[in-house]
């Protein structure tokens, strides 16, 4: 699946149903080039240098190392159709047997998705329509940023993931999808090389064309 953005609610309505149109513009090559350089990397070595970074996360503020780290049991996901118990802020009252069943992972190093990002003007929480939106684009991040800003600022959108896109959201991972998030941004910029920033335009001129 090729990576991108997608903005989800940009389009019209017709007979066949609801017709996304309209295109984001595209990134900067030296990003692109950095990142078609880490994809062709993870296929030996799924996260990079990732576990690397976030270890010395960890060992720079300990007080937040249990935060920033995986921990599969505390990672669940319910059926689709399976709803949030209303006015319950925790999964703790939530049916154990609404749980998909899946394998363990093998370690618990950050998995990179590099298919496509939803970008739309509301939060998604809704399982069915987030498993629609996964069959037909390959979708499995949804943000709320990133459209309005690829038109206007020359960029490339990294996002860690935090929930399942349904109605049971919560916080509890945000904070390491954040940090999993920063370090794949620092990698991508160690891949970008100092003639490749020379001769690229400066954001500001760029912003300025657009105006």
């Amino acid at each position: 699946m090729k990576g991108g953005v997608i903005q989800i609610d940009l389009g019209k309505d017709t007979t066949q149903g609801f017709e996304r149109t309209g295109m984001l513009n595209r990134p900067p090559d030296l990003l692109l080039t950095a990142l078609a350089e880490m994809e062709a990397e993870s296929v030996f070595n799924e996260s990079g240098a990732l576990p690397d970074i976030l270890a010395g996360i960890r060992r720079r503020w300990p007080q937040k190392a249990e935060e920033i780290s995986y921990d599969s049991a505390k990672d669940k996901l319910y059926e689709a159709g399976y709803n949030h118990p209303w006015g319950m802020d925790t999964c703790e009252s939530c049916e154990e047997c609404r749980l998909v069943e899946r394998l363990e992972r093998p370690g618990t190093d950050p998995v990179i998705h590099y298919g496509l990002i939803a970008s739309g003007n509301q939060v998604q929480k809704n399982g069915p329509n987030r498993d629609r939106l996964w069959k037909e684009f390959g979708v499995l991040c949804f943000e709320m940023e990133a459209a309005g800003l690829m038109n206007h600022f020359p960029c490339i959108v990294i996002r860690g993931i935090c929930d399942y896109a349904d109605s049971h959201k919560n916080k509890r991972w945000q904070l390491y999808a954040a940090m999993v998030a920063a370090a794949y941004a620092k990698e991508l910029l160690g891949k970008v090389t100092p003639t490749a920033v020379e001769n690229a335009d400066l954001a500001n001129k760029i912003c300025d064309r657009r105006k």
